[in-house]
């Protein structure tokens, strides 16, 4: 009942003390075969039970469904998770997930990039109710997923107060009978996708962010998909928050899987089962005209100084921040957060 051929795909250690899993597994709560994202955790102090059904089994294990959807009439989900990664927003120190889904494996192949809060994760965890399975036996058995709030219980094992002082083995029997059975959450979080691509399956993702001034920052997807091709993705805050497709790049020589990708010191370290290839997050330097430097978009590049160049590299050379230089008034204004 806690996990039913589970996939796992993530997990990390939070400042709440609760480990966190992305996952995908067969939905218990439906009748056909059918794959659900999941997002779990567990207090890092859980010592297990001490006795009775849950001995040396955790306690505080909760798990509920991850949705990321496009809405409609009737909404259209990406049901499986592939990869994640912890961001966090530099100036107002928020905690986002940023998870890739995918379409079922037999099916019209399509993914989608959401994201979701830390803290409504967090709020999910804690006020949800949980769901319980219920068995009406008769001639016409039938069984069903009802919404429970545990009752009567002198802790809810799945919202412990998470710290050093916990001790699980102290529960009462009430307790682990009540965790045994109800390792599912009857909440769920769902999320608008940031970015869409038909007939393409994405594999991972990192998100870079880049500083267009001392209190703005703009995070920059990198996604791998399963042929080969990294896309380099931002939201345009100043165009509906629509995604801009910067860069799409088949990196590798013959198509392939791209199984791993990590930031480090200004450039993305893409793992295929044949390569690993370092990718520069920005290519300022390639374009020799402020028309062709701001038409991009790209948010590391802006003109300065006659030259294409990064916001940081530009503090480094000025030392001073100048909205204008070289160029028509006319064309920089269409876009001037990217203008240094």
């Amino acid at each position: 009942m806690v996990l039913k051929d589970a996939n796992f795909v993530s997990s990390f250690e939070y400042k709440d003390n609760f480990v966190y899993f992305f996952l995908r597994e067969k939905a218990v709560e439906e009748r056909k075969d059918i794959i659900y994202s999941r997002v779990a955790r567990v207090c890092k102090y859980d010592q297990g039970a001490d006795k009775y059904i849950l001995k040396g089994k955790f306690t505080s294990f909760v798990k509920a469904r991850l949705l990321c959807s496009i809405p409609g009439d009737i909404p259209f989900d990406y049901d499986q998770i592939q990869s994640t990664v912890l961001y966090t927003d530099p100036v107002t120190n928020e905690d986002f997930v940023y998870a890739v889904f995918t379409t079922p494996p037999l099916g019209a192949p399509g993914s989608a990039v959401c994201r979701y809060s830390m803290k409504s994760l967090q709020d999910l965890f804690e006020k949800s109710q949980y769901l319980e399975l219920t068995r009406i036996r008769g001639e016409d058995a039938v069984e069903f997923w009802k919404p429970v709030s545990p009752m009567n219980l002198t802790v809810v094992p799945g919202r412990p107060k998470c710290d050093s002082t916990l001790d699980t083995r102290k529960y009462q029997v009430a307790v682990y009978t009540f965790a045994n059975r109800h390792s599912l959450l009857a909440d769920y979080l769902q999320s608008k996708p940031l970015f869409t691509r038909a007939d393409t399956r994405f594999t991972t993702i990192e998100v870079d962010h880049v500083k267009e001034s001392s209190r703005a920052v703009v995070p920059v997807m990198f996604i791998s998909s399963d042929n080969g091709t990294v896309f380099k993705v931002f939201n345009n805050k100043s165009g509906d928050n629509n995604p801009v497709i910067l860069e799409q790049i088949n990196l590798l020589k013959y198509p392939g899987v791209i199984y791993t990708m990590r930031l480090y010191k200004g450039a993305v370290y893409i793992g295929s089962a044949s390569s690993v290839v370092k990718l520069p997050v920005q290519h300022c330097n390639r374009y020799q005209t402020c028309r062709e430097c701001v038409a991009t978009l790209d948010p590391y590049c802006g003109w300065s100084k006659n030259k294409c160049t990064t916001y940081e590299n530009k503090k480094k050379i000025s030392g001073r921040r100048t909205l204008f230089m070289g160029t028509s008034p006319k064309f920089v204004l269409k876009n001037p957060q990217h203008v240094y």
